[in-house]
């Protein structure tokens, strides 16, 4: 990606969506140590290590989206960049809206693993911006555990952060 960008003399990026069916933990890693960042990002959450890397990143304001959810992609009002309305039906397989075409509130960083401690891993389409949005809202409990239990997403959850800090704590000791 940073040669196609530097090659195209493209310093800007509007968005970047990742869906490549569980692989989107290594596109996410390499974005973020290349300091490749979008005004908006969406990637699908079905990997531990993509939440680490959400909570590891710049990114500031984020909205949680079930794939199979297609309530949100019908009838959307998209603004332009010219701030021109229309209303635009997304397709069922397509990557549907992003930024703040998506119905809804955006939350903080905070409340990125209760989310998913909520609601398990999967198809959750987390779409990220680089903008501290108004008015944020924090999930502050783990309280509607998805049917699977609080358990099994802690399973799933926590080796990862674990991976991580013992990395984290490794680099401090080694300096």
């Amino acid at each position: 990606m940073k040669k196609y960008l530097q090659e195209y003399n493209i310093s800007e990026i509007e968005y970047i969506k990742i869906d490549i069916e569980g692989a989107d933990k290594l596109i996410l890693r390499d974005l973020l140590q290349n300091n490749i960042l979008a005004k908006n990002l969406s990637v699908e959450c079905q990997d531990p290590e993509v939440i680490e890397l959400l909570l590891k990143s710049t990114y500031k304001s984020f909205k949680f989206f079930k794939g199979k959810d297609m309530t949100f992609k019908k009838n959307i009002e998209i603004t332009s960049k010219n701030n021109d309305k229309k209303i635009i039906n997304f397709d069922k397989d397509s990557s549907g809206p992003f930024g703040d075409d998506i119905p809804g509130n955006y939350y903080d960083k905070n409340s990125i693993l209760p989310y998913f401690l909520n609601n398990g891993l999967g198809w959750i389409d987390t779409h990220c911006s680089n903008e501290k949005k108004n008015n944020l809202e924090t999930i502050k409990d783990v309280h509607k555990v998805h049917q699977t239990g609080f358990r099994y997403h802690l399973k799933n959850i926590l080796p990862s952060f674990s991976k991580s800090l013992k990395k984290n704590i490794s680099k401090i000791l080694n300096k």
